[in-house]
């Protein structure tokens, strides 16, 4: 019964870590403004080897700037759940992070709006790596302290238009955890409560953003939600504007095709696959298994659905 608590204080912090933008201190060096830009754009397109290159380049000009450590923490975290999860991979994600938080303001009473971003994503990734890595007490604890800072962003969304990204992943997503999860409830009193409506609108705010990488991540964290809720039509909407800015993205097709598939349109489903099936091929900065990673997700979900959809 412990476990199973543990296990969704972890999924509740799932939703907060999120690729770094920038921010009032990266506005007053337009050159690591213009490199985390260039980073996140060749994750977002899959260019793996492109993102290290730069990731390196901006280390050795920014050494004392923790979004440069930050950008390769991302970078790791891409990898890892795109078929190359090994302990190289897990090493380098942790080096990084701990770095990030070196080079971090550590007095509360002096942190900017984008130091509290910034802790809100270090221990958001400290909860995922560990939730990976089972070790459920150093994630609920990881969960914790994301809280804390959390609470500290609350009501300065227009300030620092990235917390309506975080603010409305919390108000959704905690609102939910109760009504899926009541045995939770007991739990979730020690949290700020949430706002179901609120945590759409502000997540709503951030996808029509114009800097891209917000827009973009809470684009993607609509589709899964309006997944979840089965409202496909929803879902592939967002999963649409995703796969227009980055067709090469495998992991925006692959929701794209899920959701025509969930949404019982096979036809646009395998439309979908054919082109991450053909991205994978000419990409030719993938590794063979984040190649074949992605190709055998959606695969297994074909299988399935054609498992509950016998052919007449």
């Amino acid at each position: 019964m412990v476990k199973k608590s543990v296990c969704l204080f972890i999924f509740l912090s799932f939703f907060f870590a999120l690729p770094k933008g920038y921010s009032e201190t990266t506005n007053d060096v337009p050159e690591l403004k213009q490199k985390s830009y260039a980073i996140f754009n060749a994750l977002y397109c899959f260019k793996f080897q492109t993102a290290d290159s730069l990731i390196k380049q901006t280390k050795k000009v920014f050494p004392e700037q923790s979004l440069s450590y930050l950008l390769s923490v991302n970078y790791y975290w891409w990898l890892i759940i795109s078929g190359e999860d090994n302990f190289e991979n897990r090493k380098n994600f942790y080096l990084n992070l701990s770095s990030a938080q070196q080079k971090t303001s550590k007095s509360k009473q002096k942190l900017s709006n984008e130091d509290i971003y910034t802790f809100i994503n270090i221990y958001s990734y400290k909860t995922r790596i560990e939730g990976l890595n089972k070790n459920y007490l150093k994630a609920v604890s990881h969960t914790n302290s994301c809280v804390d800072y959390l609470k500290m962003s609350f009501g300065k969304e227009k300030e620092y238009e990235y917390f309506y990204l975080t603010s409305g992943l919390y108000n959704y997503y905690i609102t939910t955890l109760d009504d899926e999860y009541p045995i939770l409830k007991p739990y979730l009193l020690i949290y700020p409560k949430g706002n179901f409506k609120i945590g759409i609108e502000q997540l709503t705010t951030a996808s029509q953003s114009s800097d891209f990488a917000l827009s973009t991540e809470a684009n993607y964290f609509l589709s899964k939600i309006y997944l979840k809720q089965k409202n496909y039509v929803l879902a592939n909407n967002y999963c649409k504007v995703l796969t227009k800015r980055y067709s090469t993205n495998l992991l925006y097709l692959y929701y794209e095709f899920k959701s025509h598939l969930d949404n019982n349109e096979k036809e646009k489903a395998l439309v979908i696959l054919k082109q991450l099936n053909v991205q994978s091929i000419i990409n030719k900065q993938l590794s063979e298994k984040q190649k074949s990673y992605f190709i055998n997700l959606s695969q297994k979900r074909l299988e399935k659905y054609y498992k509950n959809h016998p052919a007449k």
